[in-house]
């Protein structure tokens, strides 16, 4: 019988993350900024996911979170460009006010408020080393790895989108 923590992409809870600084990264989409209830990403159940962080699981309070909005990787769309920047601007505006409300009216809970951090796609770039090498090898990993082809056309179709030019640049970024 094998273990399951030496199976590939099994997930286990965090018990308790290490007492030292780090930053939590959430990563949110568009499409799921104005769902409620399951799988959204509404500021509500954005606060939700990090209650999850309680403080029975933070050793010190040195940790910060980066809300990343992936309003670029949306730009791969027939849709004109002005349209779409002055919808996500709108949403990503909308959806980091709602989320920094609800911080500060629990502010017994989320006691370290300068440590939320809001972002969107295109500020990856400038802040990330090497991110052309990075996106390169997330290509490389596609052409031969047929597992992950195999996720890509499954979010394709989970989407109803074809596989053309503009879902292959923007579903391998969304991964990284």
């Amino acid at each position: 019988m094998s273990n399951p923590k030496d199976e590939k992409n099994v997930f286990f809870d965090i018990n308790k993350l290490p007492a030292e600084k780090g930053l939590l990264l959430f990563g949110l989409s568009m499409n799921k900024l104005d769902f409620q209830g399951g799988g959204g990403q509404s500021a509500e159940n954005c606060i939700d996911y990090v209650r999850i962080f309680h403080p029975s699981k933070v050793s010190k309070p040195l940790l910060g979170l980066n809300l990343i909005y992936g309003d670029f990787l949306y730009l791969y769309s027939d849709k004109p460009a002005p349209e779409l920047k002055k919808s996500f601007m709108h949403q990503v505006i909308q959806h980091k006010n709602a989320f920094q409300k609800i911080v500060e009216k629990n502010n017994l809970d989320f006691q370290i408020q300068h440590g939320f951090n809001y972002m969107v796609w295109n500020q990856l770039y400038v802040g990330t080393r090497d991110f052309d090498f990075l996106l390169r090898q997330v290509k490389d990993i596609y052409e031969k790895d047929e597992k992950f082809q195999k996720y890509i056309k499954d979010d394709c179709d989970i989407y109803g989108r074809e596989m053309g030019e503009n879902q292959f640049e923007f579903l391998p970024r969304r991964r990284l």
